[in-house]
Parts: C-alpha cells; sequence; structure tokens
C-alpha cells in the first residue's frame, strides 16, 4: 500500500497499469461492511480519461486514496480495518 495521495488527474496518469487504486472516503455496504466509494484497477493509458470520469462519478477526485498491488492485497487490507 502507499501513502495516501489525493487523486488527481496529473495523480491519475501517473499511476502504473494494473495497480489497485481504492479511496480513502469508506461507505458501508449492504452486508454492514466497509468499503471504499471508489475502487478499482488502473487501466491503460488510453483508458485513463474514463477511468478519472468514474472516480469523479464516485466523487473520489481529490480526496485521498491508497495504491495496492493488486485486489488481493487490498482485501487483505479491509479485513485489517473491519
Amino acid at each position: 500500500m502507499s501513502n495516501p495521495k489525493k487523486i488527481s488527474k496529473k495523480y491519475a496518469f501517473s499511476l502504473k497499469e494494473g495497480a489497485y487504486i481504492a479511496s480513502g472516503c469508506l461507505e458501508m455496504d449492504e452486508h454492514g461492511q466497509m468499503k471504499s466509494i471508489f475502487e478499482g484497477h488502473v487501466p491503460n493509458i488510453a483508458e485513463r480519461e474514463l477511468f478519472l470520469m468514474k472516480i469523479k462519478e464516485a466523487r473520489a477526485d481529490q480526496r485521498n486514496c491508497s495504491i495496492f498491488k493488486n485486489k488481493e492485497k487490498y482485501v487483505i487490507f479491509l479485513s485489517t480495518i473491519n
């Protein structure tokens, strides 16, 4: 996991393809589990504008996020905070 940084266009375009990004803003899902308001794999550079639009739609832009090597590392991290 990386040190939390704000999700900006510049930062979104600098991320390594295939990494897993998770917003630091959490919400409770229908099962009572905490989850990020936005999470997903970083796509290739050609798809970053759409990726950034999805981040904005989730209202996760300009909020802290963490970067994980893969989704499994994120799931392990979540299990430590739930």
